[in-house]
């Protein structure tokens, strides 16, 4: 799925860079988008790509420090090494297979540490959903500092098609209709062996989701959610420096392009591939980057960060946390 995306965005930048290289009298021959991005890429700035990854470490530490703090108020205090190699297992896992990251994720820490798997599964949905607050915030703050060029886009880009809707909503209406008759019928199923044991799963779940509600540290909870975020900021803008054709963009280009490439990675592809370029592209545009150019930034930032450093950091937990486990348990 995620190579299909990809091919499909580099058929389309290809054929725009094609357009390019006719305008400035240059052959097909020497006309190679992949050739320009493996150029581009060689000839990149690795300082600024270095403190880039930086910030990328960083924001997995304070995700895992931020999530201790949900853990907490349910009973159970986690290692930092275990919450973060759980951490960046899933973002490993999700490179793969999307969105079950989260998932091993649960496992993961259930094994280490002990808690219930629905417990740690509820604290992580906790946070998905304070991140898409925080998105959203990162969306006002775009449309406040860009708010021509991003309204622009949205408006150009955001066509409904109705007939697409319907059945995604007739799957809405068919699941809401199902919820209603477990709710009716529950007490009956709760007394059969399968529903005894989705009872005990679905409560875990809640405690879990309502841990931010028995949260002591809520200041410091929020801040290392907008830590999070801020590093994320940062790696974008100090990536920039990289590459000769972002280096000059503005601060409100990073901020844009967080929103948008956001949005890449929220779409269900494996770690993003091909949405991620695709949107990071379309937003450098709006400053006024050929295409060609934006291509090379959106993959010079997926190979080193998305690839680099979430297989390394997630192979290295799924060697090491067995061990340093097994160590501290002798």
């Amino acid at each position: 799925m995620g190579c299909l995306i990809l091919y499909l965005v580099y058929h389309k930048q290809q054929v725009a860079y094609e357009a390019e290289c006719v305008a400035k009298g240059i052959t097909s021959e020497n006309c190679s988008l992949l050739t320009k991005v493996y150029n581009d890429i060689k000839g990149a700035n690795w300082v600024y790509l270095i403190i880039s990854i930086g910030f990328f470490v960083l924001s997995n530490v304070l995700r895992a420090v931020r999530w201790n703090l949900l853990t907490e108020p349910l009973g159970y205090k986690m290692k930092f090494i275990n919450a973060f190699g759980a951490v960046t297992i899933a973002y490993f896992t999700n490179l793969a297979l999307p969105r079950i990251g989260e998932l091993i994720r649960a496992g993961v820490i259930s094994k280490y540490e002990n808690i219930p798997s629905e417990k740690a599964f509820g604290t992580i949905i906790t946070e998905r959903i304070i991140d898409v607050v925080i998105f959203f915030f990162v969306s006002m703050l775009a449309l406040i500092f860009a708010y021509q060029k991003v309204s622009e886009y949205l408006f150009e880009n955001a066509v409904i098609d109705f007939k697409s809707m319907v059945f995604p909503m007739s799957l809405l209406i068919i699941l809401l209709i199902m919820m209603g008759v477990l709710y009716k019928y529950w007490g009956k199923i709760e007394t059969t062996k399968i529903g005894a044991k989705v009872s005990v799963f679905i409560k875990g779940l809640i405690e879990g989701l309502l841990s931010i509600k028995k949260l002591e540290k809520r200041g410091l909870f929020i801040t290392y959610s907008l830590a999070i975020w801020a590093c994320y900021f940062i790696m974008t803008y100090v990536s920039f420096n990289a590459l000769t054709a972002t280096s000059n963009l503005p601060p409100q280009a990073a901020l844009v392009s967080l929103f948008l490439g956001s949005v890449g990675m929220i779409i269900p592809s494996p770690g993003g591939m091909g949405t991620y370029q695709f949107m990071i592209s379309e937003a450098l545009s709006l400053y006024g980057v050929a295409g060609s150019d934006g291509f090379s930034y959106a993959n010079l930032n997926f190979i080193f960060i998305s690839i680099i450093g979430n297989i390394s950091l997630g192979l290295a937990a799924y060697v090491l946390l067995p061990i340093i486990n097994r160590k501290s348990q002798s």
